[in-house]
C-alpha cells in the first residue's frame, strides 16, 4: 500500500487493487509535494486500469485552496488522455458531507472540465 500523509491530506492507493483515495484538506503551496503525489497516483492508474479495464478515484475533500485545484484540474485533464490510452474506463468519485453544496458544485467544475465519468456521493460509502 502506498500511502502519503500529511497534517492535511491523506492519500491511500492499494497496491493490487484499481483505486485509490484522497481525503482530507488538499491544501498544497508547491509543486514538489502535490506532484510527488500525484505522480504516484499516475503511475498506480497506469498499472492498474488496464489489468481491470476500470479505475475508481475517490475525493473527499474537505477543503481544496486554489493553487491545489488548478493543480488537480490540470491531473484530471491528463487522466482523461490516460483513460484513452488504455481503453480503461477511469470513473471519480465525488464523495461530500451531507448538504456541503460548494464542494458539489467544485465537484461539478470539475466533472465539466474532463471527460471522466463522475459518481457524486454524500458521506463516504465503501
Amino acid at each position: 500500500t502506498g500511502k502519503m500523509n500529511s497534517e492535511q491530506t491523506r492519500f491511500t492507493t492499494h497496491l493490487d487493487e484499481a483505486k485509490a483515495l484522497i481525503a482530507g484538506r488538499f491544501v498544497f503551496h508547491d509543486n514538489t509535494a502535490i506532484d510527488a503525489m500525484l505522480d504516484e497516483l499516475a503511475a498506480h492508474i497506469e498499472r492498474q486500469a488496464p489489468k481491470t479495464g476500470q479505475f475508481v478515484l475517490t475525493l473527499y475533500l474537505d477543503y481544496i485552496n486554489t493553487w491545489s485545484r488548478k493543480r488537480l484540474m490540470r491531473f484530471m485533464a491528463d487522466l482523461s488522455a490516460t483513460a484513452k490510452q488504455t481503453g480503461a474506463t477511469i470513473t471519480v468519485r465525488w464523495v461530500t458531507e451531507e448538504d456541503d453544496e460548494d464542494m458539489v458544485d467544485l465537484g461539478e467544475i470539475f466533472r465539466d472540465s474532463c471527460d471522466l465519468p463522475f459518481d457524486f456521493l454524500e458521506t463516504l460509502e465503501n
